[in-house]
This record gives structure tokens, C-alpha cells and sequence, in this order.
């Protein structure tokens, strides 16, 4: 057999190989679409324990109408529209109507044919500082002139530690600081500073 024409039936298999695997991987089952998981990926670089929940969806509060009794979420790139009832729980606010744009939100649902209707919205809550509890830029300069003195604590995702960071600061991301508070001192009494990336 000619050897060009081995090396074609050759080039042929090889290229059939990767229209299977490329259709394989097309039509695959998407493991967060089947758990019902629809979030925006900025929710997840924080909150990776999201990955856990069934039937949620993850993003910014859009906007409300209380004619068609439904709600929009930004995910991503996306809009996604959620009913509601009377007996959807809220939480961080009053009511759903409190909700404004764009608040981050959590929302765990229930499918009623093509309809996700959410049975719990979660907002995310606004945290104030005192003034006497924050630093400035200078405080903490002059605290890095002090070692041993503190614990800076750098509470973003584990991936924008790795980019760059503060000096002596130690990594506690916020979605999972629960199972890391053995990273804290033990007494009690002393000084502690937390930064992150800002509000998301």
C-alpha cells in the first residue's frame, strides 16, 4: 500500500479522534446546570462553598416587578428572571421590595415547570465600620514598622493573594474564614486588621 495513502487514512483518524472528543465534550452533561446552579463567576471567587448548594442562583439584583411577581438577577453575562410568592423568605432586608440595584443576592429556588420560583432570597449585607475601627493608608504603614505587633489578615480570594499582597499579611478568605479562625491569636487583646478588595 503506498505510503501517502497510509498517511492519509492516518491524518483521517486522527482528525475523526478529535471531532469525537470535540463533540464528546459539546454535549457533555454540565455538572452545574444539572445541580440547578446558575451563578456569576465574581460570587464564586469569594464564595467558593456556593459550589455546594442545589438549585440556587448567584449574582447582582437587577430590578423587581410586583405585576409579574418575578425578579431579575445579573449573572454573569446573563439575566436571569425569578418568580416569587407571598411566602418567599428574605433575608438582610425587610421585603423584596427593599431590594435595590445592585445588591449582591443569593437566591435558593424550586422549578415549577419552565419557572425557577425562589423560596429564599438573600442579600448581601451592608457592614459599617465605626470610624474609630478603621486604618488609613499611614496607620498601617507604620505598622508594618512594628513585626510581631499585629496580625494583618488579607481576607480576598486565595488567588488574588497570590498576585500580590501586603507584607506580613497572612491569608484568610472571607467564604471560608469559619474553618480558619485557629489562624487568629489567642489573645484576645490583640490588634487584628482585615483588608479585602472592596464591596462585590
Amino acid at each position: 500500500m503506498p505510503s501517502t495513502i497510509v498517511g492519509f487514512r492516518r491524518k483521517a483518524l486522527l482528525v475523526s479522534a478529535v471531532l469525537l472528543v470535540a463533540t464528546a465534550m459539546l454535549f457533555a452533561p454540565d455538572s452545574r446546570a444539572e445541580k440547578g446552579q446558575l451563578f456569576d463567576p465574581k460570587c464564586l471567587k469569594c464564595h467558593t462553598e456556593f459550589n455546594k448548594l442545589d438549585n440556587a442562583v448567584a449574582g447582582d439584583f437587577d430590578s423587581i416587578s410586583d405585576k409579574a411577581m418575578s425578579f431579575q438577577v445579573n449573572v454573569g453575562d446573563k439575566i436571569q428572571i425569578v418568580k416569587f410568592t407571598p411566602e418567599t423568605q428574605v433575608e438582610n432586608v425587610e421585603a423584596i421590595k427593599n431590594l435595590q440595584k445592585p445588591i449582591p443576592v443569593l437566591v435558593s429556588y424550586k422549578q415549577q415547570g419552565a419557572d425557577l420560583v425562589a423560596t429564599n432570597i438573600k442579600a448581601k449585607p451592608v457592614i459599617k465600620v465605626p470610624e474609630d475601627k478603621q486604618l488609613s493608608v499611614a496607620d498601617v504603614e507604620n505598622l508594618l514598622k512594628k513585626p510581631g505587633a499585629y496580625t494583618l489578615v488579607d481576607s480576598r480570594p486565595p488567588i488574588n493573594y497570590q498576585e500580590g499582597h501586603i507584607p506580613t499579611a497572612i491569608s484568610m478568605p472571607f467564604g471560608n474564614m469559619p474553618t480558619l479562625m485557629d489562624k487568629l491569636p489567642k489573645d484576645k487583646n490583640s490588634l487584628v486588621v482585615f483588608y479585602c478588595g472592596g464591596f462585590r
